[in-house]
């Protein structure tokens, strides 16, 4: 079967050369175009007066300002640190005392004797020897060491490369780091209006209270946000991308040329 012819005349097919410009008339844009410059239809100028010469202007007939003196004067007093020239060691020390290692020994060892009265608990772990300041004192030395020397696992630090056991055996600080504690009384039921951050209450206030003796501030102060790094399971962590700490603990600090004098909690959940 032969296919269905159309019965529709095909248009002329005009070469671009022959074909016409729009005419001005009959183009809207060009017509509105033309009656702003036609005289006919265009608006007339408003004549005005001559403008006045700046050169001839008199300041006489304005009012003086009275003199102004402000109620204080602002100066400028730059920060400083309240204890110069002290070593590493001591200079920590101004921050985390012997007074609160001795609340972490009494809190460490309560902890430990509570849970170790778990029968399943006794028998998986080894024998339990209480900690005394030496013993904190150690650990927290290895834990500022791992900080800043990065293992892929804990007890690559006791192997001959780093040699931590030396100070501290790799058994000893596996149970230190299972029971190590902050509160004094881990037996209190948290209260409806507590802080989220009441497992590191009291150390947490004290080293707040020694960041502000131990520095004498400046007149200009900054507050700023700052995140402690944290991705395990909590309603009270912030996550913040493109930032070089995009998930953690945020808080709040004052700040005053590259020191923290205080700071405060911020919680994602209790705002």
């Amino acid at each position: 079967m032969a296919p269905r012819k159309s019965q529709r005349a095909p248009k002329p097919v005009t070469i671009w050369e022959e074909k016409k410009a729009p005419s001005a008339a009959l183009d809207p844009k060009i017509t509105a175009q033309n009656a702003r410059t036609n005289p006919e239809t265009a608006l007339e100028p408003v004549p005005t007066g001559p403008l006045p010469d700046s050169t001839k202007f008199d300041d006489g007939h304005l009012r003086e300002l009275p003199e102004y003196s402000p109620p204080f004067v602002l100066l400028r007093k730059p920060s400083e640190p309240i204890a110069t020239g002290l070593s590493i060691l001591a200079t920590f020390q101004l921050f985390f005392t012997e007074a609160m290692v001795a609340i972490i020994v009494v809190a460490t060892n309560s902890y430990a004797a509570r849970a170790r009265q778990n029968r399943k608990e006794k028998k998986a772990t080894r024998n339990w020897k209480s900690v005394n300041s030496t013993d904190i004192w150690r650990y927290l030395g290895c834990l500022m060491y791992m900080g800043g020397t990065i293992e892929s696992k804990h007890e690559r630090y006791w192997s001959s490369i780093h040699k931590l056991g030396k100070f501290l055996g790799l058994k000893r600080f596996e149970q230190i780091h299972r029971y190590f504690t902050l509160p004094k009384d881990h037996s209190l039921i948290t209260q409806i209006d507590e802080s989220f951050t009441w497992k590191l209450e009291p150390i947490a206030s004290l080293i707040r209270q020694k960041c502000r003796q131990n520095w004498s501030p400046s007149s200009h102060l900054s507050i700023d946000e700052a995140m402690i790094p944290y991705r395990g399971r909590t309603l009270h962590k912030t996550k913040m991308k493109n930032k070089p700490v995009a998930e953690g603990f945020k808080i709040w600090v004052l700040g005053d040329n590259g020191y923290v004098s205080d700071w405060l909690w911020h919680s994602q959940r209790n705002r």
